[in-house]
């Protein structure tokens, strides 16, 4: 059986994110972070982050470097971000058990090409949030501070 809530789909006793078609939106992101649900990557270069914080929780994979971060084993994408490596299983990108991976930059034009990159790699269940961190910043949303 399934129920459909505004942000959420439950599916046999478990909580999955549900998303509009195209990206996901600040209360998208702010409840999949809150219900811990969701795996945040930021696209954006190191410097920025330093002077800006971040999405809380939210991974920094630099879009120069997403390709050849993606092709690192397990055991390396862990040891260097700190998480398990997003997987392609049935067309889907499980992390976590079942956890979205929400791609974001500064407005949104680095992430898109980031998910063009990681779909390259055969990941097709990714999330683009288009406003990205302005979008975040714009509504108040919590940061973390490096």
């Amino acid at each position: 059986m399934q129920t459909k809530l505004k942000w959420m789909t439950i599916l046999r006793g478990r909580i999955f994110p549900r998303f509009s078609p195209g990206g996901v939106t600040f209360d998208d992101v702010k409840a999949g972070i809150e219900n811990k649900n969701v795996t945040v990557i930021d696209v954006r270069n190191p410097e920025e982050l330093t002077n800006t914080g971040k999405i809380p929780g939210a991974i920094n994979v630099p879009l120069p470097s997403i390709k050849s971060a993606f092709e690192l084993s397990d055991s390396e994408f862990k040891e260097r971000f700190g998480i398990n490596k997003p997987t392609t299983e049935d067309n889907s990108v499980i992390v976590h058990c079942d956890n979205s991976v929400i791609v974001h930059c500064l407005t949104g034009k680095r992430a898109a090409s980031a998910i063009e990159i990681l779909k390259g790699l055969g990941y097709l269940n990714l999330k683009l949030y288009s406003g990205s961190f302005s979008d975040w910043q714009k509504n108040n949303g919590p940061i973390e501070k490096l």
